[in-house]
C-alpha cells in the first residue's frame, strides 16, 4: 500500500522536501494520452561520490554515449555536485581531452582512439531524445536554434539533423503524414534525404499520431503552417 500525506500535512510534507531539493512536480498519462494528471512526489537523494561512478561508465553509459563531456555536463545530466563528478571522474580514470569550445572534457580511457569523420547523413529524433538533452553546453548541436527547440520547462521537441547538427522540425498533418519543418535554409540533396526519412517514418506509424505533449515552439509553428494539425 502507498504511504498517503493527510491534507492537513501536505504543506509541511512539501516544505520538507523542497528544503532537502527533492520537490518536483510529475505529470502521468491516461489512455491515449489526451488526459494529465499532476501529482507531487519526492525527487530521489542526490546520489553519494561513491554512486555515481556507475552513472558515469558502463552502468550509466553517459560518459560511454555522451563523452567528451565537461563537468558542467556531468553535473547538471547526473544532478551532482560538480566535486563529487569530479571525484568520480578521477574514479573511472577519465580522460582529459581538449573541446572546439576552449572547454576540458572527460573520456573514458577505452574511447581515446580517434574517430574518422562519418559520411554525410541525416536522422529525425522524437521527444525527448537523450541526444539533444544530454548536455548542458549544447551549442555545438542545436547552434542558433535553441530558443525554439524546447517547451516553457525545458523539455525537447522533435528534432531533424543533418551531420550532427540540429536543422528542423518534424511533425504530423491531420492525415498522419510526417512533415519536415526548416530552421535553416537546407540545399536539395539534405532536403530530400530529410524527406526519405519522413516518408520511411509515415509508414512506421502506419497510420498512428504521436501524441507530442512537450511541443516545441519550432512544433507549433510548423503545425500552424499545416492548419493547426
Amino acid at each position: 500500500m502507498r504511504p498517503r500525506v493527510l491534507p492537513e500535512q501536505r504543506g509541511a510534507c512539501r516544505t520538507r522536501l523542497a528544503t532537502q531539493g527533492r520537490d518536483r512536480r510529475v505529470a502521468s498519462e491516461h489512455g491515449s494520452g489526451q488526459t494529465r494528471q499532476r501529482r507531487r512526489a519526492a525527487r530521489p537523494a542526490r546520489p553519494a561520490p561513491g554512486a555515481l561512478r556507475g552513472r558515469l561508465d558502463r552502468r550509466g553509459r553517459w560518459l560511454a554515449t555522451h563523452g567528451p563531456g565537461t563537468v558542467d555536463d556531468a553535473a547538471w545530466w547526473i544532478g551532482a555536485t560538480k566535486a563529487a563528478v569530479r571525484t568520480a571522474l578521477a574514479d573511472v580514470e577519465a580522460v582529459p581531452v581538449s573541446l572546439d569550445s576552449g572547454s576540458i572534457g572527460g573520456l573514458l580511457p577505452d574511447d581515446i582512439d580517434p574517430v574518422p569523420p562519418p559520411e554525410s547523413w541525416v536522422t529525425l529524433l522524437p521527444l525527448l531524445d537523450p541526444a539533444i538533452m544530454g548536455w548542458r553546453d549544447r551549442d555545438f548541436l542545436l547552434g542558433t536554434h535553441r530558443g525554439r527547440l524546447f517547451d516553457s520547462v525545458g523539455n525537447a521537441g522533435t528534432t531533424a539533423l543533418a551531420d550532427g547538427r540540429v536543422v528542423g522540425v518534424w511533425v504530423q498533418d491531420a492525415s498522419g503524414e510526417v512533415r519536415i519543418s526548416e530552421l535553416e535554409r537546407l540545399d536539395g540533396p539534405t532536403r530530400a534525404r530529410l524527406d526519405e526519412r519522413a516518408a520511411a517514418l509515415t509508414g512506421w506509424l502506419d497510420g498512428d499520431r504521436v501524441f507530442s505533449v512537450y511541443p516545441s515552439s519550432a512544433m507549433q509553428e510548423a503545425r500552424g503552417e499545416l492548419g493547426g494539425a
